[in-house]
């Protein structure tokens, strides 16, 4: 039996609408996800055969960025592949930033993959619906690369323009390549939001 009596309510949830609903007289609450503005990035790189730090989401960067808010990124996909030499070993990692400095930087891994020669093509998609990964350490629980001079306050990272332009920050999101022998390419989508929330 279809329901009855559907009316709209005031709510304050970015996104959420919510309405009453009557079967046989009983009335309950609904409520369905509506629109919100979420941002989609995308970087790659070819051959990359050094450690090599990649900047997917600068937080402060409302300039070459399309978000406003600048406390926190909230993840809600992430689709990646890496496609390495036959002689590739080595690791590709995307996680955010912590106590970034003028020598070092903290890298809080999200996503991992590691490869051992052999030249196996990795594709994934997390694809996270009615929640996200926030990018901040007290919502976190999780492998850290403490010290990572990679993220280094004063070296410029790759964004995904291809330019060497943006210095690593706290709560940035990030990508790195660490390869042992040869070298392999990779490609990431990422949507994401920002939010005013603390850690």
């Amino acid at each position: 039996m279809p329901y009855h009596g559907a009316e709209a309510i005031p709510t304050t949830g970015a996104g959420v609408a919510i309405t009453t609903r009557k079967y046989r007289n009983e009335t309950s609450l609904a409520t369905s996800p509506g629109a919100f503005q979420a941002f989609t990035i995308h970087a790659h790189a070819h051959a990359v055969d050094a450690t090599t730090g990649y900047m997917l989401v600068d937080l402060s960067d409302t300039v070459h960025w399309p978000h406003t808010n600048t406390h926190r990124i909230l993840i809600h996909n992430i689709a990646i592949g890496a496609n390495p030499t036959n002689t590739f070993v080595g690791s590709v990692a995307i996680g955010f930033l912590t106590d970034v400095g003028t020598e070092n930087g903290n890298f809080h891994i999200i996503s991992c993959t590691h490869f051992i020669a052999g030249g196996i093509h990795i594709a994934q998609t997390f694809a996270l619906p009615g929640t996200q990964i926030v990018c901040c350490d007290g919502a976190w629980f999780g492998p850290t690369e403490v010290n990572d001079t990679t993220w280094q306050l004063d070296t410029n990272l790759i964004g995904p323009d291809g330019h060497a332009l943006y210095p690593a920050g706290n709560y940035d999101l990030v990508l790195k390549v660490t390869p042992t022998a040869s070298n392999c390419d990779f490609s990431v989508t990422i949507v994401y939001t920002t939010a005013d929330i603390a850690c």
